[in-house]
């Protein structure tokens, strides 16, 4: 049986907030914005959409947006005239299908620059450890999976390439942190300032707990979560660093907490450290 322990607080996360796509980290950065009041518009209304399960009436949207109803029918209908929504129905709006191909853009992109370099390895990594092998990347105030090696055992923590992930929990995206936009990581401190950063199981981190992490990770260019993202799930991480120290991304495993006990855990420390540094020659070797 296969089991996705960071369901739940994922989908927690794309709607925070209760109203729309964006979580608190993400609204206080398009609080920042200036000058730029459509695009902001068009953000919210695009991922409001994406955190529906089915077209929205327009009525939503309006209370949603929290602008007058004709605004937001212009900003729809522009939105439709490139194929971003679409009308559903009678006043209902939908994603469109344009940004279909606005992803495969992006497949393209991982399957020419990241795929050959990191795969292999990952393969190997799984074999070597049992465990679900996970890539990550940061993805704005995120972090996203953009690929994955699922374990073969019967228990096994189920990732799916396009998963948005937390920085603040879980080492799939803490590893990023330290290597991150100086401006990303003051928008997570500030975000922590107030009521703290959400984990599971109710827990809260502080900014000064991600200070600190921050600084653990990139002294040990390694990260070790346990029951961050869900109570029953571990995972230890390693960024990938190339061209002197330049993010690559993250590589990490994961899989049920009762199999990363401290008997086992400095053996998978060893190998994701390895298959990291794996990754970083092949691509290294490739671009030069």
């Amino acid at each position: 049986m296969a089991v996705d322990p960071a369901a739940g607080l994922l989908d927690g996360l794309v709607a925070e907030d209760g109203r729309d796509g964006l979580d608190e980290l993400e609204l206080l950065a398009l609080g920042e914005v200036v000058g730029t009041q459509l695009l902001v518009r068009a953000l919210r209304l695009l991922f409001y959409l994406r955190a529906r399960d089915a077209p929205v009436p327009m009525s939503e949207l309006v209370d949603a947006l929290d602008l007058p109803t004709s605004n937001v029918y212009r900003l729809v209908q522009t939105l439709t005239l490139f194929g971003l929504v679409e009308r559903v129905g009678r006043g209902r709006v939908d994603l469109g299908l344009r940004l279909v191909d606005l992803g495969h853009g992006v497949e393209r992109r991982l399957a020419r620059d990241v795929e050959p370099d990191a795969l292999p390895v990952m393969r190997s990594l799984m074999r070597a450890t049992g465990e679900t092998t996970i890539l990550t990347m940061p993805a704005g105030l995120r972090a996203m999976c953009v690929a994955t090696v699922e374990s073969p055992r019967s228990i096994r923590l189920s990732f799916h390439t396009g998963r948005v992930l937390p920085l603040h929990a879980g080492a799939s995206g803490k590893v990023l942190l330290p290597w991150l936009p100086e401006r990303v990581v003051a928008l997570l401190l500030e975000r922590a300032r107030g009521d703290g950063l959400r984990l599971a199981g109710g827990g809260t981190r502080s900014a000064d707990d991600v200070r600190r992490e921050i600084t653990a990770i990139r002294s040990r260019r390694l990260c070790v979560s346990h029951g961050e993202v869900d109570p029953d799930a571990s995972a230890v991480a390693a960024p990938i660093l190339v061209g002197g120290g330049r993010l690559f991304g993250g590589l990490s495993v994961a899989g049920p907490s009762t199999r990363f006990d401290d008997r086992r855990l400095p053996r998978l420390v060893e190998h994701v450290a390895e298959a990291a540094a794996q990754i970083a020659r092949r691509h290294e070797g490739r671009s030069t």
